[in-house]
């Protein structure tokens, strides 16, 4: 019956430690058991080999005994007491019948070899299991008195056995031993390698959506563990700034509502009582209920922007004619020197968000100039730049990245210009990179702000409706 877990109703896959443990010992085991086997066969090929040129050593020299003196010299003969007490000597004749053994219990030959004067040839008889016959024998043919015999040297190889089953049972045996202890040095080495692993998960845990300011613990070096801890940082980092941008955006809104929905129930308060005062109190009612208008078309657009959904009504835009009249309106304001200069340039995007884009501009600059606007339309490569310059004060260069974040204004007392709740720049900006351009701000050559907005002359992915 299987151990693994159950969960849910089915079952799941052992943990990444378990698997490396498993995996270890198993390669472990198998690596030791192969390459032990390889080392035994070896070593009984090595010393078979060995006893089998003892062997047929001792058949030579037995075979020129019997040569010089018959098969008899090798009981009578003073230098063959060695050459029997290397094992069973034996002398066949050419009937395959015993002419002489060193054993005279040993009856039969040991082997049905039968060679010619000069021959020489070996037997190997061994099975690791078996034991009292395994055995090397050693044949030469030999020749005396007329006479051909065959000098058979046989030798036992019951050490070889005893040597391979020695070093074969230490294999079996050691092998499962040292594959465990591989394993769980697997498992001690993966727990310690995957333990900042828990220590992130345990962490991410414990964050919940009120605390996104908390961070997981980062490991020291640079390997995958370290790298996804701060990777997993780098978004806590992001989602804590989205949620801060969030409230920000949330709170600011709840402020900028709050004015003129305060004023027109104030207004229609005094006209439930004095109806009289309605000449007076319209044209402020009206002014509010446009920049009501105004702020919550505003904040649509940015929601949009934010969620993605961009509808996509892309179509060739003239550029040229767009900042051509809202030069046209700009100047029909008195006091206000307005200077244009366009070349022709045509977009793909969307014609309303552009000339949308081009009027929160020219509407930021008449709001800080003093006295004069410069509009320009010029073509860089397949770029579309429009450049919108003031002769105002100028915009600091540690602030010309936060003004294009909603609700912000630069003076101080946050009181409100004409028509504007602090989105203007943020809505420019989001159009810029839905039509896919950008947006940047820096000092015109009157020393005041110059906006740049660069547009590709092509078709763009997106559209800020």
């Amino acid at each position: 019956m299987t151990n693994e877990p159950l969960v849910a109703g089915r079952w799941t896959a052992p943990g990444v430690r378990r698997q490396t443990t498993v995996i270890a010992t198993l390669v472990i085991a198998a690596t030791l058991l192969l390459g032990g086997a390889a080392m035994v066969a070896a070593l009984a090929q090595e010393l078979t080999s060995e006893a089998q040129s003892d062997q047929t050593e001792r058949a030579g020299e037995a075979a020129d005994l019997v040569r010089l003196q018959g098969p008899q010299a090798l009981a009578d003969h003073p230098v063959a007491g060695h050459l029997i007490a290397g094992g069973l000597l034996q002398v066949v004749d050419s009937t395959g019948q015993l002419a002489w053994t060193s054993n005279p219990r040993r009856a039969q030959p040991a082997s049905d070899l039968l060679l010619a004067p000069g021959q020489t040839d070996s037997q190997t008889i061994m099975t690791l299991f078996g034991g009292e016959d395994d055995r090397t024998i050693a044949a030469q043919g030999v020749s005396y008195a007329g006479q051909e015999y065959t000098v058979l040297a046989v030798g036992s190889l019951r050490a070889v056995e005893v040597a391979v089953r020695r070093d074969a049972l230490s294999i079996l045996i050691g092998a499962p031993l040292l594959a465990v202890l591989g394993g769980f040095a697997a498992w001690v080495g993966v727990g310690r390698t995957l333990r900042p692993v828990e220590e992130i998960r345990t962490s991410v845990e414990a964050i919940s959506g009120h605390q996104l300011d908390a961070r997981v613990p980062e490991p020291p070096g640079d390997d995958e563990i370290a790298r996804l801890a701060r990777t997993m940082n780098s978004m806590l980092d992001r989602l804590d700034h989205a949620q801060q941008s969030q409230r920000r955006f949330v709170a600011d809104a709840s402020h900028e509502l709050r004015s003129p929905i305060a004023t027109l129930s104030g207004g229609l308060e005094i006209l439930a009582d004095q109806p009289a005062e309605l000449p007076e109190l319209l044209p402020v009612l009206s002014a509010e209920t446009r920049r009501l208008a105004e702020l919550a078309e505003g904040l649509l657009l940015l929601a949009k922007s934010d969620a993605g959904r961009a509808r996509s009504h892309q179509r060739d835009v003239d550029l040229d004619e767009i900042v051509a009249a809202e030069a046209r309106r700009l100047r029909a304001e008195p006091g206000l020197e307005v200077l244009v200069r366009t070349v022709p340039a045509r977009v793909s995007g969307d014609q309303a968000a552009l000339a949308r884009l081009v009027r929160n501009l020219a509407d930021n600059a008449r709001s800080a100039c003093q006295g004069r606007i410069g509009l320009e339309l010029t073509v860089a490569g397949a770029t579309a730049i429009i450049r919108v310059d003031d002769d105002g004060l100028g915009i600091a260069p540690e602030d010309r990245q936060v003004i294009f974040d909603r609700f912000v204004r630069l003076d101080e007392s946050r009181s409100r210009r004409p028509g504007g709740a602090g989105l203007g720049l943020a809505i420019v900006q989001a159009t810029a990179q839905a039509q896919g351009g950008s947006v940047s701000v820096g000092e015109s050559a009157w020393g005041g702000a110059r906006f740049e907005v660069r547009l590709p002359m092509g078709a763009t992915t997106g559209e800020l409706s």
